[in-house]
């Protein structure tokens, strides 16, 4: 089926009516809480300049709250210094013994090990703090991973540029964005003809070099592997490839979008010949399932690109491919319903940030007047003026005037006042603080985070970590889950996992995180478990039988599961019961010897009682005492 380009810009339209809603919201927030945050998508047409500052902020609190909320979310939940996720195997898997334990443990923290070095060499941290900024200020961001033969490579989108739309379960899954671009960009990004490839995927990686296994740690077994492949023959779902899931050719993986290539218009040549011309077209790029997009691959998930119709022409297609996998991530930070966009704390403190600017002027100015006060002047300077330098000279008439009265200050401010006024505007920066989360924040980022425990942060911030607990959780659900599935996806395809040990075939995985934010949220949950045995044990103090109703094994199983601890701490059943029974066995035998060895030292206590009985002499002619025992028994 041919890709519908009317259908789509229709679609895209329609997409954009229902964000025009959004965008004034989103203007105003961008002004008082990130600067640059917003770029409408029609803002680069006309030679228009984004607006780079705000020159009516008067007050940067929001600024720099935002700014400690992303990088608070970035130490507490990916942090770059520390492990923030862990593979393990679903407990349902069917596998004896699931968890962490024998050779699947090891496979599991190779994989995550190797997972995480592709995350560091590539931009994902820098992106991640981007898209942590869009999500605490817009309530909603935007993160595109893709792959080349150079690593992985991530793109955040700035509120305005794009379009979403979520299906019945409301999950994003279509993105429509405006990319302007000079016609050399579009001629050196687009201009292979059909069946010609790059030898690249959208974006630039990591910098790996070709030649290589391929592997995180840049190890080369010999073999010749650079990633890439064949190039594809334009043919749908067709094109010979090198390599197993390389994602060249028009049967791109999950990783890259190398689709079959469209035409470009001539006008485009034209003017990308002409290095003087730097004229903006408009693409647009889309992403949504295949039975929505159309056309002849085979793909789940279509990627388009098209030329709009510049000066009324019609629409070109520059590009079709497909994924695997939605490589875009787009969490909410909270949403209601079927709602495509969410909301933000920046806009339930916006009018509080809106109030703090005009106390601010206001402040401003009353200090103003103090250091600056307006004067009044006597009627006899109007010609000579008044000159208020430091050591200046102002002839005034002497006959009767008070020189002192000759220039005067008016409208001074009170002390009270200004004090009153900054102890407001102290009380609306707190609520600013409370909004965004900025005290349990400024903690993660001030405190050494090899050190900060769950802990800790649990006692210091637990109103604040219930608070924020819905956030983790859909973070979690809208944005590392599918990351991390999708990179393990790449991984498979382009050869980068560890040979898969025996019996783990089909094996369904699980994801454990263990950021710090993520575990003090399970710790909270620990709290009723620590008063319950707090109170048992005093109980036991005056009554020892109220210990028997505790259930040792399950409430240690509780608190491992609740700290999000892995299976190799705790031993399974069958384990714990084979211990224990050694420990009873050894125990009757250590009883055993201990009564044997007690039996013979009662025997030879009894013969040296007899030695002593038979030597001991009683009577005056020698008798012992042993053989008055034997002749008082001869007389009964």
């Amino acid at each position: 089926m041919a890709v519908d380009l009317n259908r789509l810009n229709t679609r895209w339209q329609a997409l954009r009516n229902e964000r025009s809603g959004w965008e004034s919201a989103w203007r105003d927030l961008a002004l008082h809480f990130l600067p640059m945050g917003w770029r409408h998508d029609r803002d680069s047409q006309g030679g228009k300049k984004p607006v780079i500052l705000n020159n009516r902020l008067m007050n940067s609190v929001g600024v720099l709250d935002m700014r400690t909320l992303a990088a608070g979310l970035q130490g507490g939940m990916t942090s770059p210094v520390r492990p923030w996720f862990r593979l393990g195997l679903a407990q349902d898997s069917g596998r004896s013994g699931a968890g962490r334990s024998g050779g699947a443990g090891a496979w599991l923290d190779e994989v995550t090990r190797r997972m995480q070095m592709l995350f560091h060499r590539s931009n994902f941290y820098n992106a991640v703090h981007a898209l942590y900024a869009d999500l605490g200020t817009f309530g909603t961001g935007v993160l595109i991973e893709t792959a080349d033969e150079k690593g992985l490579h991530f793109t955040t989108l700035r509120a305005g540029e794009y379009c979403l739309d979520v299906n019945s379960r409301g999950e994003v899954d279509t993105l429509f964005r405006r990319i302007s671009m000079t016609a050399r960009q579009i001629v050196e990004e687009f201009g292979e003809g059909p069946g010609e490839e790059r030898g690249r995927g959208d974006a630039a990686g990591t910098g790996r070099k070709a030649g290589t296994d391929g592997r995180p740690d840049g190890r080369s077994d010999g073999r010749q592997n650079d990633l890439r492949g064949d190039p594809g023959d334009g043919r749908p779902e067709g094109g010979p490839q090198g390599r197993r899931g390389a994602p060249n050719g028009s049967g791109a993986g999950s990783g890259a979008d190398r689709g079959r290539g469209g035409c470009i218009p001539d006008y485009i040549r034209r003017a990308a010949e002409r290095s003087a011309d730097m004229r903006r077209f408009d693409v647009i790029h889309a992403i949504l399932p295949r039975r929505e997009g159309g056309g002849r691959f085979r793909k789940p998930v279509a990627s388009l690109w098209w030329l709009e119709g510049a000066g009324g022409g019609r629409p070109c297609l520059l590009r079709e491919g497909g994924y695997d996998s939605f490589p875009a991530f787009c969490p909410r930070w909270d949403v209601s319903g079927l709602d495509v966009y969410g909301r933000s704390p920046a806009m339930d403190v916006l009018a509080d940030c809106r109030m703090l600017q005009a106390q601010t002027m206001t402040l401003r100015k009353m200090q103003h007047k103090i250091a600056d006060p307006p004067l009044a002047v006597d009627s006899q300077l109007r010609k000579s003026g008044v000159d208020l330098r430091p050591s200046g000279l102002n002839f005034i008439n002497m006959t009767g005037v008070n020189p002192a009265q000759a220039i005067t200050p008016i409208q001074q401010p009170e002390p009270a006042a200004l004090q009153y006024t900054m102890q407001g505007i102290e009380a609306v920066e707190q609520i600013i603080h409370d909004g965004l989360y900025v005290d349990l924040f400024k903690m993660l980022i001030s405190s050494d985070r090899r050190q900060i425990t769950a802990t800790e942060i649990e006692a210091r911030e637990q109103e604040k970590l219930i608070l924020i607990g819905p956030v983790v959780e859909r973070l979690q659900k809208e944005l590392y889950a599918p990351l991390i599935e999708r990179t393990f996806r790449i991984m498979e395809e382009w050869d980068l996992l560890p040979p898969l040990p025996d019996g783990l075939e089909g094996a369904e995985m699980d994801i454990e995180f263990v950021s710090v934010l993520a575990q003090a949220q399970r710790l909270v949950s620990t709290s009723g478990l620590d008063q319950t045995m707090a109170f048992a044990l005093n109980l036991a103090g005056a009554f020892p039988d109220a210990l028997d109703n505790i259930n040792a094994d399950a409430a240690l199983e509780r608190y491992a599961e609740s700290l999000g601890e892995s299976g190799a701490v705790l031993r399974g059943p069958e384990e714990r019961e084979a211990i224990r029974k050694q420990r009873a066995q050894q125990q009757a035998a250590a009883q055993q010897q201990a009564q044997a060895a007690q039996a013979a030292q009662n025997m030879r206590g009894a013969a040296a009682a007899a030695k002593d009985l038979g030597q001991t002499v009683t009577g005056p002619d020698g008798q012992t005492a042993l053989d008055a025992i034997i002749g008082g028994l001869g007389r009964l």
